[in-house]
């Protein structure tokens, strides 16, 4: 008499199958690069001044305050020796 055959273990179920992706629209294509590279603003800025009648007002000022930063603390340290 002949051993019996080998016993196989039951097959398991196949998983269902995964739910389809939902209908949304594919992601929007890439825009292109500015033709142009864009200007940092301090540039656009200070092109915009020098431009403008603020730019003397500004100039006399900034002149004005510079020339008298150092005499303050010259007149106050030549007593203090």
């Amino acid at each position: 008499m002949p051993p019996p055959a080998p016993t196989m273990p039951p097959i398991a179920a196949p998983l269902p199958a995964p739910f389809p992706p939902p209908a949304t629209a594919p992601p929007a294509a890439p825009t292109a690069a500015p033709t142009t590279a864009p200007s940092a603003a301090s540039f656009t800025t200070s092109c915009v001044l020098f431009c403008s009648p603020t730019c003397e007002a500004a100039y006399r000022l900034q002149a004005s305050t510079t020339s008298c930063v150092g005499t303050a603390g010259v007149a106050g340290t030549a007593g203090a020796t």
